[in-house]
């Protein structure tokens, strides 16, 4: 029974940590309530994820990271948010370069995309591919790793069976804005794994 009250009580403080922590982090959202940003959400969720990573790393054993959060709660945070907007913010821009102006891939892009296939049966079954993969689509923009993902699991770009799900319809986006993400997706892809077999 002692176990069971510790337990309730610590996630309440767990609870309230947490919410302290997005206090800390800029809202991700118009007055609305509509998400304006995928960037600004997936820095949200990097800052709370390496906070509970934290918590539950002291649980197993006693962490000296969280020392500086309970002394400097504040800027521990802050600190965690400085360095999700680098790697996110860097990652978008990087992404919008391969783009022209009007949103459509760049003719580099294509030329460097060509019949490239990152799900090609040869290269799935190379030493090490796989696990470099799934990492490279984990680092994709929100919108693209979600388009891969769909890709991955064979879900066609359109369809028109109104009984068949597509990414299109899933992702509530026309066939040809699917189809650039797409192409985007799989030439950061390629210049990711390219650059991982190289090291």
């Amino acid at each position: 029974m002692r176990n069971a009250a510790a337990g309730a009580h610590r996630d309440k403080l767990t609870e309230k940590l947490l919410l302290r922590v997005a206090r800390r982090v800029p809202s991700v959202a118009d007055a609305g309530g509509k998400t304006v940003s995928l960037t600004k959400m997936n820095i949200r969720e990097d800052v709370r994820d390496h906070f509970v990573d934290l918590l539950l790393s002291d649980r197993k054993q006693y962490d000296d990271r969280l020392d500086y959060y309970e002394v400097n709660f504040n800027s521990a945070v802050a600190a965690d948010r400085r360095d999700a907007n680098a790697q996110h913010w860097k990652h978008e821009n990087r992404t919008a370069e391969i783009e022209t102006e009007d949103g459509e891939v760049s003719a580099q892009v294509e030329l460097a995309v060509g019949d490239y296939n990152p799900f090609d049966a040869d290269e799935l079954d190379k030493k090490d591919y796989r696990r470099l993969l799934d990492e490279a689509i984990d680092s994709l923009p929100e919108f693209q790793r979600r388009i891969v993902v769909m890709w991955r699991q064979d879900i066609p770009i359109e369809s028109n069976d109104p009984s068949i799900e597509s990414i299109s319809k899933v992702l509530g986006k026309s066939e040809k804005t699917i189809r650039t993400h797409r192409d985007k997706a799989f030439a950061s892809l390629k210049l990711r794994l390219e650059r991982k077999g190289r090291t």
